[in-house]
């Protein structure tokens, strides 16, 4: 695998991360339902009447972290083995 192929990789991982995030609800007496991964602008509702979801932002960047670490450490693989 071609060195320039990892970054292409992980550059298309964290798009498709961006447009199908987590989400999460904060419902009544700040209780936390995660949700499902759903597209960006469509996000899921809690019922018929309940509130949006918001993207979980936590979860969000610890996914970016853990592409861009193994991201790195396969580049390093391969910079070691040429």
């Amino acid at each position: 695998m071609n060195k320039h192929n990892i970054f292409l990789i992980a550059g298309i991982s964290i798009l498709i991360t961006l447009l199908f995030p987590p989400f999460e609800i904060f419902g009544k007496h700040g209780t936390k339902i995660n949700k499902e991964y759903s597209f960006i602008l469509m996000p899921p509702s809690h019922g018929d009447f309940g509130p949006m979801a918001s993207v979980n932002i936590n979860l969000l960047l610890t996914q970016w972290v853990g592409i861009i670490l193994i991201t790195l450490s396969a580049y390093l693989f391969l910079m070691r083995r040429a």
